[in-house]
């Protein structure tokens, strides 16, 4: 957020969720001048209408297995920004329009994507990203199948 505040001053980040490096968190934001760039929310019951109002939904861990949280983004129609990293990721973001895999994942390679977006304005637009084989009747199907031909 350092880098894109510099080029930009019209943004903002909602940071949902607890986790044991809060307070150092909130402390690097203090430090680094961002109070009024950044939010941090803490645990949050129903996360829904952040992710729907939000223009973007950023994925910035290394490490994921099935990141369900991208899915919930997506379905709610909010295009993700994510580092391509092992796990599932590129399984579910597989065009432009759903959302870019970043790669190196670094938070430069990160900040200048970001940007980029930042750039391109937003859409008011929502309507489910999900791609079509993560659709709910589509999973069943596959489960109903696979408990078949046991």
């Amino acid at each position: 957020m350092e880098l894109i505040v510099k080029e930009r001053l019209n943004v903002h980040l909602s940071i949902l969720g607890d986790g044991p490096l809060k307070d150092e968190l909130y402390n690097l934001i203090v430090q680094k001048g961002l109070s009024n760039f950044i939010s941090l929310y803490g645990f949050v019951n129903n996360p829904y209408p952040y992710f729907y109002h939000a223009d973007r939904f950023i994925l910035s861990s290394r490490y994921e297995g099935m990141p369900n949280v991208v899915l919930e983004s997506l379905a709610l129609g909010t295009p993700v920004i994510a580092f391509d990293n092992p796990g599932c990721i590129r399984d579910i973001i597989t065009n432009i329009k759903q959302g870019i895999l970043v790669k190196p994942c670094t938070a430069d390679v990160l900040a200048r994507e970001m940007l980029n977006v930042c750039r391109l304005g937003t859409s008011e637009q929502k309507e489910s990203l999900l791609p079509e084989k993560f659709l709910l009747e589509n999973v069943i199907k596959r489960y109903e199948d696979l408990l078949e031909s046991v």
